[in-house]
């Protein structure tokens, strides 16, 4: 627990240090959007190696346990990228609206 609260203490000196220097907004953006992601990686391996069912006595117990967790972490971010290309369907089809009003070249109006 003082692990997590020492790298939330020192991610946010990181992110006052850069609004303070850096001069690009999305220079800024970028790099806490890297530091979130990587704290989230990070806290989910501490996770991941805390939990009572890996076998992290033998190699093979480190490599079935690192096979798993990379398993699970492709798994999660395909469920992500899914999620993310359904609402962005979705948002585009509510702004493309209904297609029907435009001119049909085989109506015969004028």
């Amino acid at each position: 627990m003082l692990l997590i609260i020492i790298a939330l203490v020192i991610v946010a000196m990181l992110i006052i240090t850069m609004f303070i220097h850096l001069e690009h907004k999305l220079k800024v953006i970028k790099a806490i959007a890297l530091l979130l992601i990587l704290l989230i990686i990070g806290s989910s391996v501490y996770t991941w190696v805390k939990n009572d069912t890996n076998d992290l006595s033998s190699p093979k117990g480190v490599a079935n346990s690192i096979y798993m967790y990379v398993g699970w972490l492709g798994s999660t971010g395909a469920a992500i990228v899914d999620s993310a290309k359904d609402s962005f369907t979705i948002v585009g089809n509510a702004i493309n609206g209904n297609g029907t009003a435009k001119n049909n070249p085989f109506d015969g109006r004028k």
